[in-house]
């Protein structure tokens, strides 16, 4: 069979797949979030190493790794808008066919690369959208990091060119699209590269490294350094609160939520809270249902006896694991979802395991592994995008509040409670308003403003007139479930008149104009 033939059915098969799998999933918080950057730095033209001056109250300039939001800003906003479903399905495509071609120029059977492929498609670690932070089904930069460190690391072992320099230019290349494009990137390549390179080698690499971090500060003109700045305050915030209890992370892996059952609750409720807890709120029994390969990995890596090459190729996923158990301890769970510290070494885990088929039991895993996954897809494909439980329950609140907040003449200062009831990103991308959202707001603005929140990301409803008077929020969305369960004796503060009262569980309070 021609390499061609096997290149271009590879990428119709995990575009086709992917797309899939992206095509009627709703935009997330994150999603939003990535969206208004990218719309940002491309209508406020300050390139993909500047400063954005998003629309919060009493705000300062926000900085952010924004290459990757540059770069598909470029398509302006209506394009953007209209093609964030496809984006990350052609990259991955594009990412596969590459590591495929990688493996071809070198000597690796066509057999085995197209197992590679099947094996990477159709493991639901990897399409899944049913996750904290879905790779596919939402736009994000997650993936971007994902594929540029997995392939950083199959070419130490494969290299993709016949030239030296050229291929220390692609990890280069690499290393710095990583680091000037996605904070977690930043994480990855400190935590999984470096920590590996030094435990793990190849030690020649480690040069490479330290050269892609100057090129990275040279070429965004020092602005690396203040996105490490940054991203090092965002993680004491996060230690911080995920040590107190006080975001959904800091219970993320509690076992006793995986059994919860809601008497008043109806049996669809109660199954999808199921589904997601099991599938993707704790990081465990996530990751072994979406990714059984990991078994077979683990099996082949403390039983089978294997060549030279093959034994330092299992030795990074194997300290991907690694990660992510240690992440996934208490301490540690301010480092980020564990999982996607083994996403950064998928394809290299799924050529260790199909590289050792011929000597484990034939392809009888393999055919086990594609047709779980197959199943796991079209499960997902038809209960989800075909019966509507992808539908969350504030969606459509989310919906109708953007569309009231459009007809309203005068700007407003919008909050939500919680945050993600309706995103403020949101709000900022597809209205004239400004929102109150301290965590973008910039250190000392935020500083300031977090006194108005009980807990992240619940406004204290008991302040709203300090809201109104200190920072000129003079429109309040708020969920009447999240209400009920956090304020069940508040009432509404002097001066707040209700808009809108309990249309899809929700209530929009505003100041009146004085």
């Amino acid at each position: 069979m021609s390499d061609i033939l096997i290149l271009a059915g590879l990428f119709l098969l995990c575009f086709i797949q992917r797309f899939m799998i992206a095509w009627k999933n709703p935009t997330a918080f994150d999603s939003y979030g990535h969206l208004y950057f990218a719309v940002c730095v491309n209508e406020q033209k300050v390139g993909p190493f500047g400063s954005i001056h998003p629309a919060v109250v009493g705000g300062d300039t926000f900085n952010h790794p924004f290459l990757f939001h540059w770069f598909v800003g470029l398509l302006g906003r209506e394009w953007l808008l209209a093609s964030q479903k496809i984006i990350n399905p052609v990259l991955d495509s594009i990412f596969l066919v590459f590591a495929a071609f990688v493996l071809l120029r070198n000597g690796v059977v066509q057999s085995d690369v197209i197992n590679c492929g099947l094996l990477y498609v159709f493991t639901p670690l990897w399409f899944s959208k049913i996750s904290v932070g879905p790779r596919i089904g939402g736009f994000t930069p997650r993936l971007l990091s994902e594929v540029c460190i997995s392939l950083l690391i199959l070419i130490w072992f494969y290299p993709a060119f016949d030239s030296g320099a050229a291929n220390i230019l692609l990890q280069i290349f690499l290393v710095v699209i990583t680091l000037l494009s996605s904070k977690f990137g930043v994480q990855v390549v400190v935590i999984l590269v470096f920590g590996g390179l030094l435990l793990i080698g190849p030690v020649s690499s480690i040069p490479i490294l330290v050269l892609s971090f100057l090129v990275s500060a040279i070429v965004s003109k020092g602005q690396l350094l203040e996105n490490l700045r940054s991203q090092f305050d965002h993680l004491k915030w996060y230690f911080r609160a995920t040590n107190r209890g006080q975001i959904f992370a800091a219970n993320r892996n509690q076992f006793s939520r995986l059994f919860v059952w809601e008497l008043k609750g109806s049996f669809r409720q109660n199954i999808g809270r199921l589904i997601l807890n099991w599938l993707a709120r704790n990081s465990y029994t996530s990751t072994v249902i979406k990714a059984p390969i990991l078994l077979i990995f683990l099996y082949i890596a403390l039983t089978e006896h294997r060549s030279s090459l093959v034994d330092a190729q299992t030795h990074w996923p194997a300290w991907a694991i690694v990660i992510f158990v240690l992440i996934n301890r208490p301490l540690f769970l301010f480092l980020g979802e564990a999982e996607r510290y083994i996403n950064h070494c998928a394809y290299l885990l799924v050529l260790c395991v199909a590289l050792r088929f011929p000597e484990v039991e034939g392809t009888t895993y393999l055919k086990v592994l594609v047709i779980y996954g197959a199943l796991f897809w079209l499960a997902e494909i038809y209960f989800i995008n075909f019966k509507g439980l992808h539908r969350l329950e504030d969606e459509t609140a989310s919906d109708r509040c953007i569309s009231i907040l459009k007809a309203e003449d005068e700007d407003k200062v919008v909050a939500s409670f919680p945050y993600h009831f309706v995103a403020p990103y949101r709000v900022m991308l597809e209205t004239n308003h400004e929102v109150f959202f301290p965590i973008i707001s910039g250190q000392q603005a935020q500083k300031n403003q977090d006194r108005y929140e009980s807990v992240y990301p619940y406004l204290d409803l008991e302040r709203l007139n300090e809201l109104y008077s200190d920072c000129g929020v003079n429109t309040v969305v708020i969920s009447l479930k999240e209400l009920r369960l956090r304020y069940p004796d508040w009432r509404i503060p002097s001066g707040w008149g209700v808009q809108l009262f309990e249309v899809e569980d929700m209530v929009i309070l505003q100041r009146p104009s004085e």
